[in-house]
């Protein structure tokens, strides 16, 4: 039997749980697998970085060696994100001067969108690519090899239990806001965005009535906010019928739900708004640029005019929703983007919020930063390297637009 540990780099917010959505749903499958304790004995340590500010490779390897006895490791997986990518390749190296002499496997978004995984990672034996149910589980039962392996193993989303419902992700105590998903992917191809599944290109769906029993097991508990992390909820064959059924329930919860305004027409549109109307749901749409040529670099074309009839509508049907904006785009200035604002304020937007541009790995416009004279800077607690400067912005202009941006209110950087 091997013995593993996942050392996982989250994001948790006040009063969500403590295991993660994206842990939780390995956990979950690895639970329902037969060979998980007969193959392997999984064990996890979560670190929540948006608790631990400043937390160091050091850190983590002690607290690493003060849990578990790194001579009975055989595999030790650490998730690899834009937030954690400072402490990879250091705590690799601790790891090693600890005594560890098994199998390092990395796994997350910037494993799934590296072009130079051997070059970015060079003590790693094991690379998890694309959703990592599957993938996860044959890696940590993988005999060594000399050649690193990359293992991108497709799973069947049918056979993903809920992690809440398998009580992998604990609801009780003081837990009142949940994130879930209904499906992973997103049909559209802009150039920034990372959510999209860069090998297959598909869109993979949970069954829909797990995702209804899921949020129908949500009212029964003492959940105040869900937020749907589906990068577009309102497409596919699935999102109208979820609705329905929850209709029928009438849960007590905030529903967030990211959508594309332009979505948002005909029967399917009408039908979504009325739905909405009768549940607590909040909207949330990222427009990111209200400047046609800024959304043709990033090919995110967006149908201004079918935008507008959407905002007057939200407004006087009174559906909260929110909508958000990128800064740093190839051909923005200050003063274009101050034209993205004023095209929400003037359609009396409630809630504005504006994002610095990163250039994620992988995605096209990672790929194209040298056309577009793109110049980063790491920011923030989790050195993350956002883009500073351009071919039609210096940095100074570039504080001008985040002046803008924190000026619209405060806004979760996580």
């Amino acid at each position: 039997m091997n013995t593993a540990l996942l050392v996982s780099f989250d994001l948790i917010r006040p009063e969500e749980p403590p295991t993660s959505l994206s842990i939780g749903s390995l956990l979950a499958y690895m639970r329902r697998n037969p060979s998980t304790g007969r193959d392997v004995e999984l064990h996890h340590l979560a670190f929540n970085l948006a608790e631990h500010q400043g937390l160091t490779a050091d850190e983590v390897c002690n607290a690493i060696t003060n849990h578990y006895r790194l001579a009975a490791m055989n595999v030790i997986a650490l998730s690899c994100y834009v937030w954690s990518e400072f402490l990879i390749n250091p705590l690799i190296a601790n790891l090693r001067s600890a005594g560890f002499q098994g199998q390092i496997v990395l796994g997350g978004y910037q494993i799934e969108y590296s072009d130079n995984l051997t070059t970015d990672y060079p003590d790693c034996q094991i690379f998890v690519k694309g959703y990592g149910e599957e993938s996860l589980l044959k890696a940590l039962t993988t005999r060594p090899s000399k050649q690193p392996l990359i293992l991108d193993t497709e799973p069947d989303f049918s056979t993903i239990p809920s992690p809440f419902i398998e009580g992998i992700i604990p609801l009780s105590g003081n837990y009142t806001k949940v994130r879930t998903e209904t499906k992973r992917g997103c049909t559209y191809r802009c150039n920034f965005c990372a959510h999209q599944d860069l090998q297959r290109h598909k869109v993979y769906k949970h069954p829909r009535d797990r995702s209804v029993q899921e949020l129908i097991f949500f009212a029964h508990k003492n959940i105040k906010k869900v937020n749907i992390v589906d990068p577009v909820f309102n497409v596919g064959p699935d999102y109208l019928y979820i609705l329905e059924r929850l209709n029928e329930q009438k849960p007590p919860y905030v529903l967030s739900l990211q959508a594309r305004l332009e979505k948002i027409h005909g029967y399917e549109g009408e039908k979504f708004l009325g739905l909405c109307r009768r549940l607590k749901v909040c909207l949330e749409f990222g427009l990111q640029s209200a400047i046609p040529e800024e959304c043709a670099a990033v090919n995110r074309y967006n149908d201004l005019r079918q935008a507008s009839d959407v905002l007057h509508r939200l407004n006087e049907d009174g559906i909260p929703y929110e909508v958000s904006l990128i800064y740093g785009l190839p051909r923005q200035t200050p003063g274009s983007f101050l034209r993205s604002i004023d095209f929400l304020r003037s359609h009396n937007c409630p809630t504005i919020r504006a994002f610095p541009l990163m250039l994620l790995k992988g995605t096209n416009l990672w790929k194209r930063r040298d056309q577009w004279g793109f110049r980063e800077d790491s920011q923030g607690i989790f050195h993350i390297p956002v883009v500073v400067a351009s071919n039609s912005f210096n940095e100074s202009e570039w504080l001008e637009m985040k002046a803008a941006a924190d000026s619209l209110g405060e806004v979760e950087r996580y």
